[in-house]
């Protein structure tokens, strides 16, 4: 059993006002910041004790190194009480989870307090030195080593001058796999009904036609990967290539198989709050075991985050699709450049913990002249997205979308343009059960209303997963 510290008022009361950095720093090295003393003043008998309960949790974390719980808890302490200590505590458990942003926040404030904090300056360094920023890393380090530092700061303050002196890593690279099956209740988007009344006769389908409605069971796999190259420049150039595999194979229903092979490359600029990716690659299709098309795309995107709450990110994407003749000797007439305009505010809650996303946009496909256009569509949408993360490692994600697709020219069978409002619905609950391996469950709705009796359909999909990231 673990064993629990008899933590009580007694301890957060000397935590705020006795010494800073417990456990870190000596005492006569650290200034207790003074907002933290003026806000304990302020507060409560409950208040004191509601935060002596919180913090007694996250330093049994802390020191169980299980930063990824620690960490939540003490930006929660930190909205009420930002202490020496507590700062201390965030930056070290951002760093040991990947957070540099925060950690690097985090070690800037204490170092803004008290200047002479070895320990904060030793963290920021090392911070740096995992941005690549290597001179900056070696200006506090030296900040340290010329201010006679005890010992032990000052032989791990040499070391990471080592660190710093040689050539940062340029390349970096992950990998994700992901395996798992769905069941999909209308793998072939068919209608329901079996007979339409059309223009001017009654459509009928015998049972078991592949036009309308049918379900199967089918296995997913998803690789994914990336390599990014450090370019060196001042201003964070970076080119980044991408691959994915996504891969359905139905139990049943083998003409429904679909494969698709995605390739991307591109330069990413990121300096402070600004990013621009442009992205440019190619798209391999396969469609019930044979080739379907291939596309040529590109889709440059500008972010800017105005705070640590909220950012807005535009993009704009093209891609010129081509259909094998596989099929038919009019598949080809298919063939279309597809333009979308998109725009995305997105809100970060809670230390990133709630994300809020809105994501508006404005979808043009065109085909080409006469009676092609009936392949046309104007399409602007509007999607919803939350996702949630908690200090079990969990993630919840869900997003809704709405769709309407005008077509610009009449169908073969009904003599009207056709006008389509597609809905979405999607969630995912993800968990984390070993170190970079998670499972994940999913379901989806989609109902599509159209003016064409034969266009309307409703499907649901249910999935289960297991990935792994190397």
């Amino acid at each position: 059993m673990r064993h629990r510290s008899n933590f009580s008022l007694g301890l957060i009361v000397l935590v705020l006002t006795a010494f800073s950095l417990s456990f870190c720093i000596p005492a006569t090295a650290a200034t207790e910041n003074p907002e933290a003393v003026r806000k304990l003043n302020s507060l409560s008998d409950q208040e004191i004790a509601e935060l002596d309960t919180k913090l007694e949790e996250a330093l049994i974390h802390y020191y169980d190194e299980e930063f990824s719980f620690a960490l939540p808890i003490l930006l929660e302490i930190a909205e009420t009480i930002e202490t020496m200590d507590v700062m201390y505590w965030i930056g070290t458990s951002a760093d040991k989870t990947g957070n540099l942003t925060i950690a690097e926040e985090y070690f800037k404030k204490m170092l803004a307090i008290d200047s002479g904090l070895h320990k904060a300056r030793l963290g920021l360094a090392s911070i740096f030195l995992q941005q690549h920023k290597n001179s900056a890393a070696t200006s506090e380090l030296n900040q340290i080593l010329s201010s006679s530092p005890p010992k032990g700061i000052a032989k791990k303050a040499r070391e990471l001058l080592v660190d710093a002196g040689k050539k940062p890593q340029k390349i970096s690279w992950n990998l994700r796999v992901s395996q798992g099956f769905i069941r999909d209740d209308n793998v072939n988007a068919g209608p329901d009904h079996r007979e339409y009344e059309l223009h001017d006769y009654t459509l009928t389908f015998k049972d078991g036609s592949t036009f309308t409605k049918q379900g199967d069971t089918a296995a997913i796999t998803s690789i994914s990967g990336n390599v990014m190259y450090d370019m060196g420049a001042k201003k964070g150039i970076m080119w980044n290539t991408a691959a994915n595999l996504y891969s359905k194979v139905c139990f049943d229903l083998s003409d429904y198989n679909f494969m698709s092979v995605t390739a991307t490359t591109g330069p990413v600029w990121s300096s402070g709050r600004d990013i621009v990716r442009i992205p440019m690659g190619y798209t391999h299709r396969r469609y019930g075991g044979d080739r379907l098309s291939y596309a040529f795309h590109a889709a440059p995107s500008y972010q800017h985050y105005f705070s640590r709450t909220f950012s807005i990110k535009a993009l704009y994407s093209i891609s010129k699709t081509n259909y094998y003749d596989n099929y038919s000797d009019t598949i080809t007439d298919l063939n279309n450049t597809n333009q979308r305009f998109e725009l995305i505010p997105t809100f970060y809650l809670g230390n990133r913990k709630h994300i809020f996303a809105v994501k508006t946009g404005y979808n043009i496909r065109k085909v080409g002249t006469g009676d092609l256009r009936k392949y046309e569509y104007d399409d602007p949408y509007l999607g919803l997205s939350y996702i949630a993360r908690f200090p079990s490692k969990t993630e919840f994600f869900l997003r809704f979308r709405l769709d309407r697709r005008n077509y610009n020219g009449e169908d073969i069978f009904y003599h009207i343009n056709r006008r389509d409002k597609r809905s979405n619905i999607k969630a995912i609950l993800s968990q984390e059960i070993w170190k970079n391996l998670s499972a994940s469950i999913s379901l989806s709705y989609t109902k599509n209303n159209s003016n064409l009796e034969l266009k309307n359909y409703n499907k649901a999909i249910a999935g289960i997963s297991i990935a792994y990231k190397f």
